[in-house]
């Protein structure tokens, strides 16, 4: 019976996560992860050359530019990884009624001692939706390591 009940709580808590590979991400962040609100974005912006990628010219892949300033707000901890989503949303001409269309997660090996700063910049690439709404972009940050992942 406790062999079914430990199964029935493996099963659930995985699935809830959407795979083994998040699930234990997610442990592990809570155990030695950094909080994320222990580093600061600032200048923050999606850009640059966004269109179709030269290499697949028909493609519906675009793709733009995300750059921002990463500060280490901790006393203590180095940062060396930050797991980062990226949203593409799909919204009317006022950036109003938005759906989220595409999302893609990055991982930033970096080296942040405490108090300093460092400036991340990456290109997401994205599926560019439907041509009569406006693109927008949203990142949030899923997790912040000491240590190289």
């Amino acid at each position: 019976m406790i062999k079914k009940l430990l199964l029935l709580i493996v099963f659930v808590t995985t699935f809830s996560y959407g795979d083994i590979g998040s699930w234990f991400e997610n442990k592990v962040n809570n155990f030695v992860g950094i909080k994320p609100g222990w580093i600061h974005i600032s200048n923050l912006t999606y850009s640059g050359d966004t269109g179709p990628l030269v290499f697949f010219p028909d493609s519906s892949i675009e793709s733009t530019r995300v750059s921002a300033r990463v500060k280490n707000l901790s006393k203590e901890e180095t940062i060396k990884t930050i797991v980062f989503v990226h949203k593409v949303l799909e919204c009317n001409s006022s950036g109003n009624n938005c759906t989220t269309i595409d999302e893609e997660e990055s991982r930033w090996k970096t080296n942040i001692p405490p108090g300093q700063a460092r400036y991340y910049d990456d290109r997401i690439y994205y599926n560019k939706g439907d041509p009569n709404k406006s693109i927008y972009f949203r990142q949030e940050v899923k997790y912040v390591y000491p240590y190289d992942i």
